[in-house]
This record gives C-alpha cells, sequence and structure tokens, in this order.
C-alpha cells in the first residue's frame, strides 16, 4: 500500500503535460529535487552540507563520550583493586558474567563475583597492578557494543599455607565485551590469559 504522499506525487507525475525540455527539467526540479549537491540552489546545498556536519560531528562526539566512560571504567577496576573493593568492581559486571579461562567457559551472579573477589582482596596486597600498553577501546557504529583489550602486570604478595608471605607476578592479557544497557556500560564478558612476569 502506497504512503498517501506517494499517491499524492504519483498523481502529479501522471497529470503532468509533455513539455519542451527547459521548462520540463524547471518543473521536474520543482518536484522532484536532485540529490546532488552541486545541483541545488546556493541556499539548499548549504543546508544539506551543515545537516551531514552535525550528523557526522554528533556522531563523533557520542563515540568519543563513550570512549571515555569506558576508560573511567577501566580506571575504576584498578581503584577497587587497589582499595580492595570488591563491590565497586563488581557494580559494572552484567548480572550474571560470562568468563572465559584455562579452557573453561563459567558465568558467576554479580553476588557470586563480589564474594569470591571479597575473598580474594582479603588474602593479597598488591605491589603492582597497572597497564603495560594502554587499553585498546573500540565502540561500534551505533553505540550499543564495545570490546577493551587490556595487558597488565599484577604483582602482589600472598601469605601461603606455611604461613609465609610469597611474590607473585603476572602478566594479563585479556579481552572485555561490553553492552550500553539502560544508557550506560555493562560488562558482559572476559576472555583472559596469563603468564609468569619472568618468562
Amino acid at each position: 500500500m502506497l504512503h498517501p504522499l506517494e499517491i499524492l506525487f504519483s498523481s502529479v507525475a501522471i497529470k503532468m503535460p509533455v513539455l519542451g525540455s527547459a521548462r520540463s527539467q524547471i518543473l521536474n526540479n520543482r518536484f522532484y529535487p536532485s540529490s546532488d549537491p552541486a545541483m541545488l540552489p546556493p541556499k539548499t546545498s548549504l543546508a544539506f552540507l551543515t545537516l551531514c556536519l552535525l550528523l557526522f560531528c554528533g556522531c563523533a562526539t557520542s563515540q568519543e563520550a563513550d570512549v571515555e566512560r569506558l576508560l573511567a571504567l577501566h580506571e575504576q577496576q584498578r581503584t577497587a583493586h587497589l582499595n580492595y573493593d570488591a563491590e565497586l568492581f563488581a557494580a559494572m559486571f552484567h548480572d550474571p558474567i560470562t568468563q572465559l579461562n584455562h579452557g573453561r567457559i563459567s558465568q558467576q551472579s554479580r553476588q557470586e563475583t563480589i564474594e569470591r573477589f571479597g575473598g580474594y582482596f582479603g588474602s593479597v596486597r598488591f605491589l603492582e597492578w597497572e597497564d603495560i600498553d594502554p587499553p585498546v577501546v573500540r565502540v561500534s557504529e551505533d553505540g550499543s557494543m564495545a570490546y577493551v583489550i587490556v595487558h597488565k602486570r599484577v604483582r602482589l604478595t600472598v601469605e601461603n599455607e606455611a604461613g609465609e608471605t610469597e611474590e607473585e607476578d603476572t602478566i594479563f592479557a585479556w579481552m572485555e565485551a561490553w553492552e550500553k544497557i539502560n544508557s550506560d556500560w555493562q560488562l558482559m564478558a572476559v576472555a583472559s590469559t596469563d603468564r609468569p612476569g619472568d618468562e
């Protein structure tokens, strides 16, 4: 079924008499404006180009804001570790979060994550939790999905079964999958690898 406007313009086209080429071209341009900016009148062409520029700038600004937000959440992870704050760390996680590690796929609820990292934070002392390289952030064109690649060194001390303090040095490389939900980003999944820091 045709839209009412399509019916209107169809009727105009059908009833339009065959005219000389110059006059016909003028009338056709009135009813069917060209999409080529070079063929548009100066004011129309300027408005068209301005609209394109505004749309482009709007998309760029939105993506920049998303990248800044994801970098802020990346920094929040560091703050949570150095302050041993499991709730702050888990606040950005989707419930549940999917993890891929050591050939296994698992899911954890937010509460399970808080309990797990609460125990972990209570058993270690961080000496270093720093990026080796700046995180790589990519946001989808529609701003709904993103991924972050992280390369990090973690040095900490932990008490072994004999009650002695040991130092651990580990290099991590992981990828995070993010989704924008209710206007903010949530961490949906993490795929992680690691190796000893002295290798």
